[in-house]
């Protein structure tokens, strides 16, 4: 298959400093836009976004060392896993790394609960998966219709009570909490040809709704349009984008 791919990743108008980090197989993108085209066809190759919380520079730090060090795992794992053989070596190395980030928390007070979300898209040889752990998020868009395939780990989501606030996160790489769990599903026979997957930070889906962004794809948007009509929107948060379209 063919990957159309445009990801952008921008500070928004009231944060000092951007979070957010995209990861586009072996690019890393912060405060900049890029669209590429390629081919991906039994190879493994991993597609992320991530949003960084904690003290000062914090986040960006998470956010980073995180994509860092997923990616450097997806590019040694092994050729010959079964699903329950890449949950398994996934599931190693997201511990691994959630503890080396609370570690950092814990030894630098300035860091102190440093942590990032991570969703992802990783095509390991032929098959679709997806890695989900916090609150960015993962659309599917089909013709004229979008589908969420993540579920937000957020207390208010989780617990179901909407009075909890929205950002109170309840899964995260870091951030303090002694265990991490992730979602992980295979996606390959949900996908079709010409279906367009959007990944983003909750600073593009807490500015725009579901029917916002479902009308801005139907017309084509790059992932650079949709951070703009976020950014128009208030841009109340660092915003991040990336749209692949399966040709």
């Amino acid at each position: 298959m063919i990957l159309s791919i445009s990801a952008a990743s921008d500070v928004g108008c009231v944060r000092s400093n951007n979070e957010d980090m995209l990861l586009l197989k072996d690019q890393f993108i912060r405060d900049s836009n890029v669209e590429s085209s390629m081919e991906q066809e039994g190879s493994i190759a991993l597609f992320a976004v991530s949003d960084g919380m904690g003290g000062h520079a914090a986040g960006e730090l998470a956010s980073e060392f995180t994509l860092q060090r997923m990616s450097a795992a997806v590019a040694n794992m092994p050729v010959d896993m079964d699903q329950s053989g890449l949950q398994a070596f996934l599931s190693e190395q997201i511990t691994a790394i959630h503890h080396s980030l609370n570690t950092l928390g814990k030894d630098n007070p300035a860091m102190q609960g440093l942590g990032c979300t991570f969703t992802g898209l990783l095509f390991y040889m032929g098959q679709i998966y997806m890695i989900h752990i916090g609150d960015s998020r993962l659309y599917r868009q089909r013709g004229n219709f979008i589908t969420l395939l993540t579920k937000d780990h957020t207390l208010r989501n989780m617990l179901n009570d909407p009075s909890i606030p929205a950002n109170k996160i309840a899964n995260s790489f870091g951030g303090g909490a002694n265990n991490i769990f992730f979602d992980f599903e295979e996606l390959t026979d949900r996908l079709l040809i010409n279906d367009i997957l959007l990944l983003c930070s909750d600073g593009l889906s807490g500015e725009l709704s579901d029917d916002e962004i479902e009308t801005a794809l139907s017309g084509g948007a790059t992932a650079k349009a949709l951070v703009d009509l976020a950014h128009d929107k208030g841009g109340h948060d660092n915003i991040s984008a990336m749209v692949i379209s399966i040709q």
